[in-house]
């Protein structure tokens, strides 16, 4: 075997990475702190993974197995830089997203909200519910939370449960709490909450409106 054919097989590895509860997204990190043509990338069902150069996004992966060639990773110039410098002139990373549903979270209004009872009264109320999202896009995602390195279900549910409590807001102080079990409410509320889970890379795949507080 040729010297470049032994230095291509030794510095070539398998990028792949296991869910972890509670984990949106994480940042694949080598052991060789950037990424070599040749390299094996594994994307597991319910994942999908974003290759970045620079910062730049190159390339989004399906679930499968993915050969990564040097249009997306400059190999000769880090086969020159090695063993010389542990620093490549190009930043390869691989972002690993998990795009699978997310079911029975919950939200609730922080502050009451005034509506109108059956008897045109104003009433201050809170309501409480459950809702579902899936990631869509996972470049926007990953964009608009900044690319961290490890990205949790908690930071995404922060900024979604704003975003329901606003349409909440919206939809109930338009309508009577009489009605908001119904399918229609449902329906006004999913949709009023969208353009916030849009930006995020999301869709709001179901809201539910399971409790009113009149106190």
């Amino acid at each position: 075997m040729s010297l470049l054919g032994f230095l291509r097989r030794e510095m070539t590895e398998i990028i792949d990475w296991v869910d972890e509860p509670g984990v949106l997204a994480t940042r694949y990190v080598s052991p060789r702190r950037h990424l070599m043509a040749g390299s094996t990338l594994i994307v597991r069902d319910g994942q999908a993974a974003i290759l970045y150069e620079d910062g730049r996004l190159l390339e989004t992966f399906p679930p499968g197995r993915h050969r990564l060639e040097t249009s997306n990773v400059p190999f000769i110039t880090t086969l020159m830089e090695w063993p010389r410098s542990t620093r490549s002139p190009f930043r390869s990373e691989v972002f690993f997203v998990v795009t699978r549903d997310r079911r029975s979270l919950t939200w609730g209004t922080a502050q009451p909200i005034m509506v109108q009872d059956e008897a045109g009264q104003n009433k201050n109320i809170r309501a409480f519910g459950r809702y579902g999202f899936r990631i869509a896009d996972p470049a926007t995602l990953l964009r608009a939370c900044g690319t961290p390195p490890r990205l949790t279900l908690d930071i995404v549910e922060s900024k979604l449960r704003v975003a329901l409590a606003l349409a909440a807001a919206s939809v109930l102080g338009a309508s009577t709490y009489s009605a908001t079990g119904s399918k229609d409410v449902r329906h006004v509320m999913q949709a009023a909450v969208q353009p916030s889970f849009d930006e995020l890379g999301l869709i709001c795949t179901d809201v539910t409106i399971e409790n009113i507080d009149r106190r």
